[in-house]
């Protein structure tokens, strides 16, 4: 049991028949005047009058396997709505009858109930909207009595049978049924006796087709691979080496470039310089130069103001 927005919800579990007593057993304390939420659990059936004068009844949920709901099922409660699963075959005479809050009536896809019955929505006359399913065959007597604010209904074509004033005293003024129909109505038409109403007919148009969804691009950046400075001959001239390209350099001793080896780290300042002296001889006929890279390979802006290689206390 709980509470939500004034709303008490209690669920009703078991199996076989729900009947009357044992919705009494649950439900039947409550303050009449406090609004229920009951939800049915395992059960296949809702038995005759099972709900009849539940005055709180507000909300009920009927779960797909219940097959059948008992004549005056829910008489005279306070529902205002209600979905039938596909599983219920038959519904009782009068089972919603003088619900005089409901409003809408929805049957789930692929319904397999194949009769309206007498009485079944008499006096409901707050119902506004109800579909009937492509299953029904038949609507019975008085099924539709004094629905006064129901102003439009379709029928589809597999109900050929209607009885006697089905519709009277309803607020029918619209019946959607298509031209080629079991009931012999003519359609689209106007002024058209109706069980017990009269209407104008019409086919019922074709639902819009929906638009298909518009396809949104979605672009993922190429992330930018670190690059490495390149360095091209451009002619003879002296070597010019910034402070930067030895930022993170650690020169153990001086060799010779010509042997190919390579320059050990762990010197001196003094040990160096006098090694940048020594590599300029091999070097002096070349100058190199950075190409279309803003930075250095360690992520910094290399040498002086004006780029790479063009701070005068780097010239040798």
């Amino acid at each position: 049991m709980s509470t939500t927005n004034n709303i008490q919800t209690i669920t009703i579990s078991g199996n076989g028949t729900l009947t009357q007593a044992i919705v009494n057993n649950n439900i039947g304390s409550i303050d009449p005047s406090t609004s229920l939420n009951v939800v049915i659990e395992g059960y296949n059936r809702i038995g005759s009058a099972a709900f009849q004068y539940a005055n709180g009844l507000n909300l009920i949920t009927i779960p797909e396997g219940v097959i059948s709901i008992g004549d005056y099922a829910f008489v005279n409660t306070r529902l205002t709505s209600i979905n039938i699963p596909a599983s219920v075959t038959t519904i009782g005479t009068t089972a919603f009858s003088s619900t005089t809050d409901l409003t809408d009536v929805s049957f789930a896809p692929n319904s397999q109930l194949q009769r309206i019955e007498d009485f079944l929505f008499y006096n409901n006359i707050s119902l506004i909207s109800i579909t009937i399913p492509d299953s029904v065959t038949t609507i019975g007597v008085n099924s539709f009595f004094n629905t006064i604010r129901l102003t439009s209904i379709a029928i589809p074509t597999s109900v050929t049978n209607i009885a006697k004033n089905a519709f009277y005293q309803s607020g029918l003024t619209t019946v959607y049924i298509p031209a080629s129909n079991g009931l012999n109505i003519s359609s689209p038409s106007s002024t058209v006796s109706f069980f017990g109403a009269i209407v104008n007919t019409e086919i019922e148009p074709e639902p819009e087709p929906q638009p298909e969804p518009i396809p949104i691009p979605i672009h993922i950046p190429i992330p930018i691979p670190s690059q490495t400075p390149q360095y091209t001959h451009s002619g003879s001239g002296p070597i010019q080496i910034c402070n930067s390209r030895f930022a993170k350099c650690n020169i153990t001793k001086k060799t010779n470039f010509s042997s190919g080896n390579v320059i050990i780290q762990g010197s001196t300042i003094a040990q160096r310089v006098s090694t940048l002296i020594k590599v300029q001889s091999y070097l002096r006929n070349a100058t190199w130069r950075e190409e279309y890279k803003p930075v250095n390979g360690y992520g910094q802006r290399a040498g002086g103001p004006v780029g790479y290689g063009q701070s005068p206390k780097n010239t040798f």
